[in-house]
């Protein structure tokens, strides 16, 4: 039986045959579910009543559904009561409570030795339901946006078939714990100091784990974090967090995403603050904001050459928000992996970059398809003029330079920006650009080919046109 999006109606017992096997009322108004309704289903074995708008579920309605493998109650955001009868559905095999934001309590689960998904995500429960070290075959396991504050330690032991784990944000992850599931491909979980993230890493390394993970340090922002399920990627976020002296971050090989947010007591060169085993080979997407501490993303002090070192980080996308004391990208001789591989880069709000980077960096810059840069009240050039050696002058260039793949190029409120680039700049690939406010900026240097005819150049000279055009 499937009413999928059908609006108001009541549930009337005699549309639940005695022979279903499987129903659906996904995204369906059920106005009212009778108090004594209790459907005589035997053989049901999957019944989905998510975002349905149910208030409440009759105590004798799952009574004689005994063969109930799959439950799905998700998004019911006003069901404030399951009944206890669910307590008794030992066929049971996934359950979904998620999102159902004013449900603050669950039936014991004990019975449910069956059970191989359970999602609470996004409820109001506040306690951990009773019985739940009983689950033994459990392989998932959500507890994400919940009141929960503790985990009793009894449980996770026990639960040796996890394979996804994400637990609650107010709860300290257990390391010792987690070090024992075996079986676990995916988690996310947070970490009230650095020195529980590095022993959990530490063990990742020692038992040579690969996972995916989202894993949180400080006080984090939730909501901006966790939009569903645990991505395919390893995230590390760390956010309104104090790093004390001489401690550094230790990046776990393979990640895939780092975010900083409002932390303190960082170095004024962001890359010092990390330990990595993260070659060249891993490219890295990174977010930083709001960290006043920092006025180098890569300073290398002069004398000292780190162009062939393979542990140095190398971004895949930068974005730099509200650092209010950033001077500029890069200084000295960086690796030429560092940005080699990196294809977005956004700067937004940084207001003592006068230069967003030196002219001898475009030829790390071969693969950036995004630039965008916003708000930053002393930005005066793009790419900066070549420095003459052994003098703090800088030099016009008629040379031209070349950034082959970028596509798009946003240049947003910069009242003081005079130039973009000195000569000509070669973007073959350029699909789009935006400006706004820059009431200073007098010459665009794009050396762009219009073809006239011929097969194979209609399409390149196309775009070239509707590009100038759009300047105009």
């Amino acid at each position: 039986m499937v009413r999928d999006g059908i609006g108001s109606q009541v549930l009337a017992e005699q549309d639940w045959v005695f022979n279903l096997d499987r129903v659906s009322f996904y995204n369906s108004n059920i106005k009212r579910i009778p108090e004594d309704m209790a459907p005589n289903c035997p053989t049901l074995s999957t019944l989905i009543l998510c975002d349905c708008g149910l208030t409440m579920i009759p105590g004798p309605f799952f009574q004689y559904m005994n063969n109930l493998q799959v439950l799905d109650l998700s998004y019911n955001y006003e069901l404030m009561d399951l009944p206890s009868c669910i307590s008794n559905l030992e066929s049971l095999r996934a359950l979904s409570l998620r999102g159902c934001s004013g449900l603050k309590s669950v039936p014991p689960l004990g019975k449910l030795k069956n059970l191989r998904v359970l999602d609470v995500s996004g409820t109001g429960i506040e306690e951990v339901p009773q019985g739940m070290e009983n689950l033994v075959k459990l392989k998932f396991l959500d507890m994400g946006r919940t009141g929960l504050d503790e985990l009793p330690k009894e449980i996770l032991p026990k639960l040796s078939h996890l394979q996804y784990l994400n637990l609650p944000e107010g709860v300290n992850a257990p390391v010792e714990d987690l070090a024992s599931l075996e079986l676990l491909e995916a988690f996310g979980g947070g970490f009230c100091d650095l020195h529980y993230f590095h022993k959990f890493m530490s063990s990742l390394h020692n038992y040579e784990k690969d996972l995916w993970y989202t894993i949180l340090v400080g006080q984090v922002n939730i909501d901006r974090v966790f939009d569903g399920y645990i991505p395919k990627q390893r995230r590390v976020i760390v956010e309104d967090y104090t790093i004390e002296a001489a401690t550094s971050i230790f990046l776990p090989h393979g990640i895939d995403f780092l975010q900083i947010s409002k932390c303190h007591g960082l170095s004024s060169c962001f890359v010092d603050n990390f330990l990595s085993r993260t070659t060249s080979s891993r490219v890295l997407t990174c977010s930083i904001y709001g960290c006043d501490e920092i006025e180098w993303i890569v300073n290398v002090p002069s004398g000292r050459d780190t162009t062939t070192d393979p542990h140095c980080i190398s971004f895949h996308r930068l974005d730099v928000y509200d650092l209010q004391n950033l001077v500029g990208l890069c200084k000295g001789k960086i690796a030429s992996h560092t940005f080699s591989g990196l294809t977005e880069l956004r700067i937004h709000n940084c207001n003592r970059m006068k230069k967003l980077f030196p002219r001898a960096m475009l030829q790390d810059l071969k693969n950036l398809e995004v630039l965008d840069v916003r708000r930053c009240d002393v930005m005066e050039e793009i790419i900066g003029r070549e420095e003459v050696e052994g003098s703090s002058q800088s030099s016009s260039t008629s040379t031209t330079a070349h950034l082959p793949k970028l596509k798009r190029l946003n240049l947003m409120f910069l009242p003081e920006l005079k130039s973009i680039c000195e000569g000509k700049l070669m973007c073959d690939s350029l699909e789009r650009m935006k400006f706004r406010k820059c009431p200073k900026l007098k010459r665009l240097p794009f050396y762009l080919w219009v073809f006239r005819g011929g097969r194979d150049n209609r399409k390149r000279g196309r775009r070239a046109k509707v590009l100038l055009t759009f300047l105009s």
